[in-house]
């Protein structure tokens, strides 16, 4: 018998790909040096890609205190997303997990032509650090110890290769569709 706990997780105000209203969201903690989230990126991408009427994919932030950069990296995500480039940056910084620095999160943000004087105003926001800390607390309450750690309607994902997420995400539409069926007769 395995039990699986469902984490009720507050998405709102979270960044997102995929349907606002989506039957299945991928809830993912994450950390931007982390070189497992960085792997992760192309498998995430993918999943979209295929089920982009189903999923629903939600970023979390997760710094872990041994990255000395995180912190300020998942500052600058949220300040590139009051410039509507959110995912722009996370891919951009991702990709330069193994070399994050003052200079290369700046010269990301340079990169996506965002409004510097704006980035630099929104990076000192108190709002977004709570963001990132509620996050955090959201994350320990759900049990997380390491990144990334994903969700899948509220469940732990252990699988995260491609096939992991297919088999879960269609029992989740499976699911889904009964309960419709339910409701309608």
């Amino acid at each position: 018998i395995q039990l699986e706990y469902v984490q009720d997780i507050d998405i709102s105000g979270s960044p997102f790909k995929g349907p606002e209203d989506a039957p299945v969201v991928l809830t993912i903690f994450d950390d931007f040096e982390c070189p497992y989230c960085a792997r992760l990126v192309p498998v995430l991408d993918q999943v979209v890609k295929q089920y982009p009427e189903a999923v629903k994919l939600v970023f979390k932030h997760f710094p872990l205190r041994n990255h000395k950069h995180a912190v300020k990296a998942a500052l600058a995500s949220m300040a590139a997303e009051k410039q509507g480039k959110f995912w722009e940056f996370h891919d951009l910084l991702f990709a330069n997990y193994n070399q994050l620095s003052d200079e290369k999160i700046e010269e990301i943000a340079q990169t996506l032509n965002l409004d510097m004087e704006r980035f630099k105003t929104d990076m000192q926001d108190p709002a977004l650090v709570n963001t990132i800390r509620q996050d955090i607390m959201q994350a320990v309450n759900a049990g997380v110890r390491g990144t990334p750690t994903l969700f899948v309607n509220g469940k732990r994902l252990q699988d995260r290769s491609m096939k992991g997420f297919q088999e879960v995400i269609e029992e989740e539409l499976e699911a889904d569709s009964k309960k419709k069926a339910e409701s309608d007769s």
